[in-house]
Formats: structure tokens, C-alpha cells, sequence
């Protein structure tokens, strides 16, 4: 028997992974799948990205901001994932208009060990969906040809980031990619 903690907890994450799940449905991102595309950004403390930049490697684009309580819930696993892939996976989170320092003091905080770009005013964001209010996070996943491999709304696990790398890997191998280790439980 489940307790109530548990149970209430399970219904909120089912709500919300169903109503993100409809929405995702119905607002489909504006990114072909076939054809580059162009992105220039304001990193915190470092060079612009730009994702041409990073053809031969899987880019993994997060679009988050510091307040999502759905950011929060995927942010320790997307750390994790990032760290596992430092050599072989860019990720970049982008945060969605917020001011600088209260991005820096976020990624100090959380020991955040990929780059942060800057979406300004929700351009890039709005430009993606195709609509004012984007719920966040909005995660989308390049294969090293710079093609959009995968993409969702709502946060992820460490396992569905490393589902969606080896998707992304596996499209220009043409065969299914080496799976990553599942990462270890805790203790």
C-alpha cells in the first residue's frame, strides 16, 4: 500500500507528464529535421555558441530558467549526464530571460559543469515553438550532423538523456549505438 506522500507525489508526476505530453501533441517545435539550423548565443563568461560550431559531436540544447520547479526536478540528472559525456556530448542549458548574476549564482550553486547561453527576451524559445508562452524545460538533442535528432517539453531522466544520445549517435551510424551504462543508484 502506498503511503500518501508517495501517492500524491506519483499523481502530481502523472499529471504533469500527461499535460506536457498533450501539449508537446499539439505544439510541435518549428525545427525540420533536415535542415541546419543557425544559432548564435550570449554565453555567461565565455565565446557565443554557435551550433554549427559543434558538428561531430551530439548537442544536447536545454532550454530552462532558474525558478521552473520542472527545470529543478531533471536539473540533477542533466548534470550527471553532462559529466558521464564531457569528452564525446556538448550540452548547453539556455536560460530563458533572466538576468546574468542570478544565472551565475544558479550555476555556482549546482557546481553546473556545462555552458550557459543566454536567450534573451524568450527569442530563440518563441522562435522554436511558434508561441508566446513555451512551457519550460524545452529540451532538443542534435546528432553530430547538426540535425535535430529528438526533442520534449518537461524535465527528463539521466536514462532519457542518454536514450536520446545514443538516438542521436545511432542516426549517422545507421545501427544502434553502444548503450551508455545506466547510471548507478545511490549510496
Amino acid at each position: 500500500m502506498l503511503d500518501r506522500a508517495t501517492f500524491i507525489g506519483g499523481l502530481v508526476a502523472a499529471v504533469t507528464t500527461n499535460a506536457a505530453a498533450d501539449f508537446a501533441a499539439h505544439n510541435p517545435i518549428r525545427v525540420s529535421t533536415n535542415k541546419h539550423i543557425v544559432w548564435k548565443l550570449r554565453v555567461l563568461d565565455g565565446p557565443d555558441f554557435q551550433l554549427a560550431d559543434h558538428r561531430g559531436s551530439v548537442v544536447v540544447a536545454n532550454f530552462f530558467a532558474t525558478w521552473c520547479s520542472a527545470c529543478a526536478l531533471e536539473g540533477s540528472d542533466l548534470i550527471a549526464f553532462a559529466n558521464a559525456h564531457l569528452d564525446d556530448t556538448i550540452v548547453v542549458g539556455i536560460d530563458v530571460d533572466e538576468e546574468d548574476n542570478v544565472v551565475r549564482a544558479w550555476r555556482k550553486k549546482f557546481a553546473v559543469p556545462y555552458r550557459i547561453a543566454m536567450d534573451e527576451n524568450s527569442r530563440y524559445l518563441r522562435a522554436i515553438a511558434g508561441l508566446e508562452n513555451v512551457p519550460i524545460p524545452l529540451t532538443l538533442v542534435f546528432d553530430p550532423n547538426g540535425f535535430l535528432s529528438s526533442w520534449w517539453y518537461d524535465s527528463a531522466s539521466r536514462q532519457q538523456f542518454e536514450d536520446a544520445r545514443n538516438k542521436a549517435l545511432a542516426a549517422v551510424t545507421g545501427a544502434d549505438a553502444t548503450p551508455a551504462p545506466s547510471p548507478s543508484p545511490p549510496g
